[in-house]
Order: C-alpha cells, then sequence, then structure tokens
C-alpha cells in the first residue's frame, strides 16, 4: 500500500489495492469533498461531522466521521460498488507514515435516487467511523 499521512490519503489507498473494489470502480474516479462532472459511476469521500478528540496517558485520539457517496446510473451497479467499499472498508486497521494507527468501523449505509431531467441516478452511501490514535508527545 502507498505511504498515507491522512485518513483520506489511507482511504484512497485501501481502495486501490483491493481488486474487487478498484475493478468496479477505479480509484482515479474516487474523489476527496467534491466531483469534477463527469462520466459515472465515481465516489466522493467526506467528513459530514465534527471530530471528537481525546488524549490518554500514551496517546492522543480522534473519532472522525467519514462518508463514501458513489453515484451511479444504475442500480445494481452502484449496489455492487456500495458492498464492495463496505467489504474493503469496514472493519479494516492500518497506520499513517506519521505514527498513527487507524481503526475504520462500519456505521451504516443507505442509497436513494437522485432525480435528474433525463434519468435517474441512483446515490449510494456508506458511512465510517474512524478512530485515528497518535503517539502523544512527552
Amino acid at each position: 500500500m502507498a505511504d498515507a499521512t491522512t485518513v483520506s490519503e489511507l482511504l484512497h489507498a485501501l481502495w486501490a489495492a483491493d481488486a474487487t473494489l478498484n475493478g468496479l470502480l477505479p480509484a482515479e474516479r474516487v474523489f476527496t469533498g467534491w466531483a469534477p462532472p463527469g462520466t459515472m459511476p465515481y465516489a466522493v469521500l467526506s467528513q459530514p461531522a465534527g471530530t471528537p478528540a481525546g488524549q490518554g496517558h500514551r496517546n492522543r485520539w480522534s473519532n472522525e466521521q467519514w462518508r463514501v457517496q458513489v453515484w451511479s446510473a444504475g442500480y445494481n451497479a452502484g449496489l455492487a460498488i456500495r458492498q464492495a467499499v463496505e467489504d474493503c472498508l469496514a472493519n479494516a486497521d492500518a497506520s499513517l507514515t506519521t505514527g498513527g494507527v487507524v481503526r475504520i468501523r462500519f456505521e451504516g449505509s443507505f442509497n436513494l435516487p437522485e432525480e435528474d431531467p433525463t434519468a435517474t441516478i441512483w446515490q449510494f452511501v456508506t458511512q465510517f467511523s474512524v478512530v485515528v490514535e497518535r503517539p502523544r508527545a512527552l
């Protein structure tokens, strides 16, 4: 897996390293924050909520909420991508090159149609809790 210093970079690296998920939706079509107009399907990684943080005797931690939104013109294709996202990221544990340990936990998912004048576009959403622990500076 490529070096990752942020949670966003780590999620991209995990996506690219998963053969099934990357086969259904290549990592080049996964964007952080927003996506430029283009061909579907594509995905957007975002943080919809605040980030609670704390500090223990040996480490600092944060609990970040992350959302993966998959946009697809086809229901079955989008559902397959959403399931692959869940299989790839749910319960994943990894490390950041900055010394942090990351634990990703599945929170939930849903899908809904987005009406467009020319077609129905499906949005498939998966939410994760991402706990990041970093060594505490002494």
